[in-house]
């Protein structure tokens, strides 16, 4: 009967077992918890184009370059809003995705042909007059 019980408690109590104990780092646990190893890091190339070519590439406060410019990133590490910027052409706001290889390409309007735009509307006119005046007497009451 105590042979039972003592093989009874070896089957049902686990053996606890460190990464020391494994021969196993630190780091190669966080990895495999992880799924992946060190060396197993994949990054992606994202390319940004436009037509024309020469538009700087802006990602918030920081130059990347000036079209074409080809950005390595990590994988999976999340969108890339950039802003696509040249003189003479309305700016262009654009999105590139981490999951995979993306070319991103913009292509740039210019400024007196704003009008041909989806959704253009045409800038209010106000006299030298109305410039300083926010509310109307209606606006006031």
């Amino acid at each position: 009967m105590r042979l039972l019980l003592a093989l009874l408690l070896l089957l049902l109590v686990p053996m606890a077992v460190t990464a020391q104990d494994a021969g196993v780092d630190d780091d190669d646990e966080a990895a495999a918890d992880a799924g992946t190893t060190k060396a197993a890091v994949q990054h992606v190339k994202l390319t940004f184009t436009s037509s024309p070519s020469g538009a700087e590439v802006w990602y918030g406060k920081k130059l990347l370059g000036t079209t074409p410019v080809n950005v390595t990133r990590r994988k999976d590490s999340g969108p890339v809003d950039v802003v696509f910027k040249l003189g003479g052409y309305l700016k262009v706001n654009s999105r590139g995705y981490t999951w995979a290889d993306d070319k991103i390409h913009a292509k740039m309007t210019p400024v007196d042909k704003a009008n041909t735009l989806l959704g253009f509307k045409k800038p209010l006119e106000t006299s030298p007059d109305e410039e300083g005046a926010d509310l109307d007497e209606d606006d006031a009451r």
